[in-house]
């Protein structure tokens, strides 16, 4: 290499000093590059498009690589006609020119063949096609948990470890990244820096703010290669293909119930413990996970913001939409495959399937009495402890649910909603509707 035509540039990786075989052996330490040698040619250097102040010495890595002046440095290298600076690195990824052998910043010239999506490094493109191909290379040794990115295991190995090095100073709550202490804090803050456009909701996160945007867009780019369903978001189909696998990971050590994702699992524990650490300042109501906290406090508010299209109805949870909306196409995708019978919903299955199989798992400690469902024992408790928590508004009449409740407001509307389409005979109740019915049909349920 000639000294005109050539800069060398040696990164090591223990204390990443930069060396230059042009008279300038020392050059300050940076972080920017690390375990890579690399030449730069002079027809390569450039004015660097992103800062005006720095001039670019060469491309590495698809990153354009510039030097800023430093205060005191030696003199000019002769060989490029510049002076000695610390080296170091837009963050930007740069482009061969037609012309010049200069590079431009702020280009993505690596795409993904299977999503469009495109990124400014090779090393990104890769990690991403690990969605689509499902390939997760990553072993925690602990629990056997696969990552596709290994600063995704660094992360979740802190689990293990029990470190949360990120301390937050107003209320001493730690995290195993400092991103999940930066977003904490807009806790305290009240900030909220990303809004959707559509309909003004904030976000802590720029990764809730996308996912939500697919809520008014449509957009499902995940999809399940087993059925065809399609997801907002990437974990929601990687837990998706746990129902066709049959994995679930998560055990619970009280009961030897087991989940497909973690955060279920905790929740679980909270039924053994009797945690509800999450508390309506409405009406003191408390619950054991958040986001039934946050669907609770849309009671109060009247809001409901997720809207049917084919008939107005609207809810206080995406997932109530989505169900809903099988009305109006005739789906029930979830199947028994003792009796053929299917649901709208995978909870309506889970407890049919304990009809067939007799399990009781919810047993109360008062009585003995074993339910299949957890709503079931929770409504039963308040037989024991004299709890009506819902009082009708016209007569102060108190119920232990929420459904006998909107049936007695009934008698007070005068509502009847549920129609025979035999005689035009209207109920205030489905039961009562079914009941009439068997009028019409002949049939005799009891002999």
């Amino acid at each position: 290499m000639s000294e005109v035509g050539g800069l060398q540039m040696l990164v090591r990786a223990s204390g990443d000093m930069l060396r230059f075989p042009l008279g300038y052996a020392h050059w300050p330490r940076t972080s920017s590059f690390r375990f890579r040698s690399y030449t730069w040619s002079r027809e390569r250097s450039a004015v660097c498009d992103c800062a005006p102040q720095r001039t670019r010495i060469g491309v590495a890595d698809g990153r354009c690589v510039s030097v800023p002046n430093v205060p005191g440095a030696p003199g000019p290298l002769p060989s490029l006609g510049l002076n000695p600076r610390n080296s170091g690195s837009c963050r930007q990824p740069a482009l061969r020119l037609p012309e010049g052998g200069a590079r431009e910043c702020g280009q993505r010239p690596h795409e993904c063949k299977d999503c469009g999506k495109s990124f400014r490094r090779l090393s990104d493109l890769i990690t991403h096609r690990r969605i689509h191909s499902g390939e997760r290379p990553y072993e925690c040794k602990e629990c056997r948990k696969f990552f596709s990115q290994w600063s995704n295991l660094t992360r979740h190995r802190r689990i293990h470890s029990g470190e949360r090095p990120y301390e937050c100073k107003e209320c001493g709550k730690a995290f195993t990244q400092w991103s999940g202490l930066t977003i904490h804090r807009r806790i305290h803050s009240g900030e909220r820096p990303y809004e959707c456009k559509d309909c003004g909701k904030a976000f802590l996160r720029a990764s809730n703010h996308r996912t939500h945007r697919r809520m008014h867009s449509g957009e499902r780019p995940y999809e399940c290669k087993e059925c065809g369903k399609a997801f907002i978001q990437a974990s929601n189909l990687r837990t998706h293909k746990k129902i066709h696998s049959g994995e679930r990971p998560y055990e619970c050590k009280d009961c030897g119930k087991a989940f497909h994702r973690q955060s279920h699992l905790t929740a679980h524990r909270r039924i053994h413990s009797g945690e509800r650490p999450y508390e309506c300042k409405e009406c003191g109501k408390s619950f054991t996970q958040v986001s039934s906290f946050t669907t609770h406090r849309r009671i109060h508010s009247g809001e409901r913001p997720y809207e049917c299209k084919e008939c107005g109805k609207s809810f206080t949870q995406w997932s109530g939409l989505t169900i809903h909306k099988r009305i109006h196409s005739g789906e029930r995708p979830f199947e028994c495959k003792e009796c053929g019978k299917a649901f709208l919903r995978a909870t309506i299955l889970r407890t049919h399937i304990r009809i067939h199989s007799g399990e009781r798992p919810y047993e109360c400690k008062e009585c003995g009495k074993s339910f299949t469902q957890q709503s079931n024992l929770a409504t039963h408790r308040r037989i024991h402890s004299g709890e009506r928590p819902y009082e009708c508004k016209e007569c102060g009449k108190a119920f232990l649910r929420a459904s006998n409740l909107r049936t007695h407001s009934r008698i007070h509307s005068g509502e009847r909603p549920y129609e025979c389409k035999e005689c035009g005979k209207t109920f205030n109740q489905l039961a009562h509707l079914t009941t009439h019915r068997r009028i019409h049909s002949g049939e005799r349920l009891y002999k």
